[in-house]
């Protein structure tokens, strides 16, 4: 008898090992989606335009990260006075389709007297596979809507549990249509006015975190199921050498 429950001691003990790693391993780490050249450090990678008296450039003595930043603004009120930041189209892997969550983050900084009502205006655009077909976005306003103003240092936006198939409105993605890729679109009086200088951006990430390709999503389901695996028959085994000893 004593050998007996010896030997289920370790067999418990043996599982709740088992079953402590594969929890770790199974854990889902973050991947990165783009976009490309996330911290202007690269140089080309994205796109950009500007209008009348409104201006963009690279700058490189005021960065969140590393030694670049993208920066754009305009001084004057004036809705011909514009400018834009937009990352190269980037594929949403194992987030397209809205099958994984995603994780949307970046720093900014807004570092003069914010007018009432200026707003840069942050968009997280979704396309079909082939990057033509806009099919809905998430959009974030800077400036007098989140209470920023004169800021000495940088703030992180993160956006989660964001899925491919409803936008900031939540109005589904229309039927049929699968978003799969996606890009980041900085603008500067286009859609909400801005007349209040410069506005620094950094450190743009877009990541999801899919399931162990060999468990599934339903990780935690499928540990509990391989713990009674493993339990059930051990109680079997002690009940029946029970029975022998009496």
């Amino acid at each position: 008898m004593a050998k007996t429950l010896g030997c289920l001691k370790a067999i418990f003990i043996i599982a709740s090992i088992s079953i402590a790693a594969l929890s770790v391993l199974s854990a889902p780490k973050p991947i990165l989606l783009g976009p490309p050249d996330p911290g202007a450090e690269l140089g080309g990678q994205w796109y950009s335009g500007t209008n009348g008296a409104a201006y963009l450039l690279v700058d490189t003595t005021d960065a969140n990260h590393g030694n670049n930043d993208f920066t754009l603004g305009n001084k004057i009120a004036d809705k011909d006075n514009i400018a834009d930041w937009r990352s190269q189209v980037f594929s949403l892997g194992p987030a397209a389709g809205g099958a994984e969550p995603m994780t949307f983050s970046f720093a900014y900084k807004l570092p003069g007297k914010v007018n009432a009502g200026d707003n840069i205006a942050v968009f997280f655009r979704f396309f079909d596979e082939a990057g033509t077909n806009f099919l809905g976005q998430q959009f974030i306003p800077l400036g007098f809507s989140s209470g920023d103003s004169e800021m000495s240092d940088y703030k992180t936006v993160t956006l989660t549990n964001i899925r491919a198939l409803k936008n900031a409105t939540g109005i589904r993605i229309p039927k049929g249509a699968r978003a799969a890729t996606a890009d980041i679109w900085v603008t500067c009086n286009i859609f909400q006015p801005w007349a209040s200088g410069d506005a620094r951006f950094d450190d743009f990430s877009v990541t999801t975190l899919p399931a162990p390709p060999w468990i599934s999503r339903h990780w935690p389901a499928c540990l509990a199921v391989l713990a009674i695996i493993v339990i059930v028959p051990t109680l079997a085994l002690w009940a029946i050498r029970g029975r022998r000893t009496v």
